[in-house]
């Protein structure tokens, strides 16, 4: 019987070291666990921050293009409104420089037709005058409808600067051989070719 409660006694104490070193390595696999879940957390706290980090920069950063984006259209804006604007101004002197041009060329046209005219006047009214020779009667050309029209068959004196009527023009031709004096001195014998001659 002695012998039997020994053994009991000692497979107790066997049992209990036993209970004793299972306890401690319980104890020690949960410190262990516990250690590397919060080493776990750490780094997934750490990557988790570093990632909202990235994030925070790329949004930064996209920011930053999108008001770059902006400057640059405001910039590329303001720049086509300045070279339409130049384009206008440019347009615009082109065409008042081209009227100016057409408008010199024509006054200069017209002064140079008005001169030709005036010119080509006055060669005729000296051939006129000066194309006698007609049984001596000079000048009367200059004086034979030059400035008609007033009255029918009006005869003009270029030198007396008016007309005499075809009334007139009978009374002052009355006497033969039908020559008409002007007021300048001048004779007409257009009564007389019209006459019996």
């Amino acid at each position: 019987m002695g012998s039997l409660a020994a053994a009991a006694a000692a497979t107790a104490a066997a049992a209990a070291t036993t209970a004793a070193a299972a306890a401690a390595a319980i104890a020690a696999a949960a410190t262990a666990a516990t250690a590397a879940i919060a080493a776990a957390a750490a780094i997934a706290a750490a990557a988790a921050a570093a990632t909202i980090a990235a994030i925070a920069a790329a949004a930064a950063a996209a920011t930053t293009a999108a008001a770059t984006a902006a400057a640059t259209a405001a910039t590329a804006a303001a720049t086509a409104a300045a070279i339409a604007a130049v384009a206008v101004a440019v347009t615009i002197a082109v065409a008042v420089t081209i009227a100016v041009a057409i408008a010199v060329a024509v006054a200069v046209t017209i002064a140079a037709i008005a001169a030709a005219a005036a010119a080509i006047a006055a060669v005729t009214i000296a051939a006129l005058v000066q194309g006698g020779g007609d049984k001596g009667r000079g000048n009367r050309r200059a004086h034979v409808d030059l400035r008609g029209g007033k009255n029918a068959g009006a005869v003009g004196c270029n030198t007396a600067k008016r007309e005499i009527g075809f009334s007139e023009r009978l009374a002052l031709c009355s006497r033969k051989p039908r020559t008409l004096t002007l007021l300048c001195g001048c004779r007409c014998d257009h009564c007389h070719r019209e006459g019996s001659g």
